[in-house]
């Protein structure tokens, strides 16, 4: 989980979350970094994915790192790990799919998101996560496609248990 900010930190930013293995980026409007604030974007992400989350890596900011935040993600969304300061590649993939989403064709950094939708994000995001990944070990399958097969392999042994 991470925060893209607007440009000189202006109101509204965009939460993100990345799954490790399926490199599955989500994007949620914040309308502030306030706690209240973050844990509404949190209790709408767990709403939707809440199921398939096991922990959530954050840098240790003040937005992510307060009582009520880390008190919602131990109850509702399982274990918080919080990366060690100026050590960006202990969320390595976060920080790559954050770059990805500042591209010069969908958010630069010059973007105040106080002027963007939510459905804006989400065609940006769906379109991030329809690309195919580079990986030779990915096969050049989206983050969408293994995504959904690893939800789809979940959803078969909860059921068979």
């Amino acid at each position: 989980m991470d925060g893209v900010e607007s440009k000189n930190h202006q109101g509204s930013l965009l939460i993100t979350f990345v799954e490790r293995k399926a490199r599955y980026q989500v994007a949620i409007k914040a309308k502030s970094k306030s706690a209240l604030e973050i844990v509404r974007v949190l209790s709408q992400f767990e709403r939707q994915y809440g199921r398939h989350v096991k922990s959530i890596t954050c840098d240790n900011g003040h937005e992510f790192v307060n009582s009520r935040v880390v008190k919602f993600i131990l109850c509702y969304l399982g274990d918080l790990y919080v990366a060690n300061t100026y050590a960006p590649y202990e969320r390595a993939t976060n920080e790559r799919t954050n770059r990805n989403l500042r591209a010069r064709w969908y958010f630069p950094k010059e973007t105040v998101f106080s002027k963007i939708t939510q459905q804006q994000v989400n065609q940006v995001i769906d379109e991030i996560n329809s690309k195919p990944l580079t990986h030779a070990v990915k096969s050049q399958r989206s983050p969408n496609y293994l995504f959904k097969r690893a939800t789809r392999r979940l959803r078969i042994r909860t059921t068979t248990v």
